[in-house]
């Protein structure tokens, strides 16, 4: 079960993306704190957790097609 403070990534990402590429790109938002990619993402889905100590980025900032 997700908290406040995680996103879990159900599609968009490919079994090539790196866990670094994926947590460059959404640290435009926020703080990361744990970045979690393991194996291929249609089994096992990629997760970001937040800084707790930050700002937590709104809804409308993931809605970007760039993401």
């Amino acid at each position: 079960m997700a908290v406040r403070d995680t996103i879990e990534i159900i599609d968009g990402v490919h079994s090539g993306t790196t866990r670094l590429s994926l947590k460059t790109q959404l640290e435009r938002f926020g703080d990361i704190d744990i970045c979690h990619k393991i194996g291929d993402p249609r089994e096992e889905h990629p997760g970001i957790i937040w800084n707790p100590h930050c700002k937590l980025p709104d809804r409308e900032a993931f809605c970007f097609p760039e993401l």
